[in-house]
């Protein structure tokens, strides 16, 4: 449906589709592999699984620039089916069915489309209300819109018999931590994410595919470390592993601020793959840690619950960067033209300056 789409409209409504079978499938995939092996193997499992993530958006990358300019954006979603039936073809062959449980209670349509009105509510008012104006009456609104939706969300789930998400899975408070931690991490990777790539291009002024093989090093040293990262989890617990990939991610982002148009293609590599380094440690044993915390009976909705961390994390992430990037860096630019500054230089600073704020 997406390379058969004519305007945006269709593109949008096709891409929605598509992602519901993405999240469906990545989070019964962490749900069936935290099943399927002892906890003494959950690590290693996780990493195996995480390194294979890693390996996709690495591969995903490089094959989506080939394609673009040599087929065009259509073939991107052309290239898909192949991969999807195979998927589908080895699910079939390969996952062994489960007993059916006995389900109590109808699905709890109240409580996802209380969900699927809130989120994107809030997630708009993050992204628009630079642009908009905070105090317009528009964002004001939708913020009160959005957070009384939050609100009933909230209440439909406590009493719902089959919740869209178990909130009571937050009464357990390493799961509440490892969760918070989960969430926070992908605000911060996400906003580095979407700056960079602006700082590589504009201010430095490298060819885009060049930019495109730096940005592959933090995914490329993460997919190394990822298995590595399982298996210590295993042996040494998960704490221990998490705090030094968070330890390592805040030095990478901290040295993304000494970032200047004189910064030279190896110390920015040196960066990221400090940053590649903390993920790798930080994602496996934390989403082992979230999954461990929780019974066998609740892995679907415990899977479920760090698929939306994740999604929560970046699409907040994303609103705050795009917003903040935006306002500083034009900002920035205003200042430095009034003083006299040529054009093209304003435009490679005020950059530095978005990413670095």
């Amino acid at each position: 449906l997406c390379s058969l789409s004519q305007n945006f409209e269709q593109l949008l409504a096709s891409r929605f589709i598509s992602s519901l079978g993405v999240v469906i499938a990545v989070s019964t995939a962490t749900a069936i592999v935290t099943g399927a092996f002892s906890a003494k193997e959950r690590g290693k499992a996780l990493g195996i699984i995480g390194a294979a993530a890693y390996m996709g958006l690495l591969s995903g990358s490089i094959i989506a620039g080939v394609l673009i300019d040599t087929l065009g954006w259509r073939s991107l979603f052309y290239m898909r089916l192949p991969f999807a039936i195979i998927d589908m073809v080895l699910a079939f062959l390969l996952l062994r069915a489960d007993a059916p449980r006995e389900y109590k209670g109808r699905f709890d349509i109240a409580g996802a489309a209380l969900l699927f009105m809130a989120v994107p509510s809030l997630i708009f008012v993050l992204n628009r209300g630079q642009l908009l104006g905070w105090n317009s009456s528009s964002m004001i609104i939708l913020t009160i819109v959005g957070l009384v939706l939050l609100w009933f969300f909230i209440k439909v789930e406590r009493k719902a018999a089959q919740p869209i998400l178990e909130l009571k899975l937050f009464s357990n408070r390493f799961f509440s931590f490892v969760s918070g931690g989960h969430v926070l991490l992908f605000i911060s990777t996400t906003t580095v994410n979407f700056t960079v790539p602006f700082f590589l291009i504009q201010s430095l002024s490298l060819p885009t595919t060049e930019a495109g093989l730096l940005l592959i090093t933090v995914p490329a040293v993460s997919m190394v470390i990822s298995p590595l990262s399982g298996r210590l989890s295993d042996r040494w617990g998960t704490r221990l592993l998490c705090v030094t990939g968070l330890s390592l991610i805040a030095l990478g982002m901290l040295l993304l601020r000494s970032f200047t148009i004189n910064t030279s293609v190896p110390e920015i590599i040196r960066v990221f793959a400090i940053t590649g380094v903390g993920m790798g440690l930080f994602v496996t044993p934390n989403t082992s840690a979230i999954m461990g915390a929780i019974s066998r009976e609740k892995l679907g909705s415990a899977a479920a619950m760090v698929n939306l961390f994740r999604q929560l994390g970046m699409s907040i992430g994303l609103a705050i960067a795009g917003s903040l990037f935006s306002s500083s860096s034009l900002s920035y630019s205003t200042e430095l033209l009034s003083q006299g500054v040529m054009e093209e230089i304003a435009r490679k600073l005020s950059v530095i300056q978005g990413m670095q704020d």
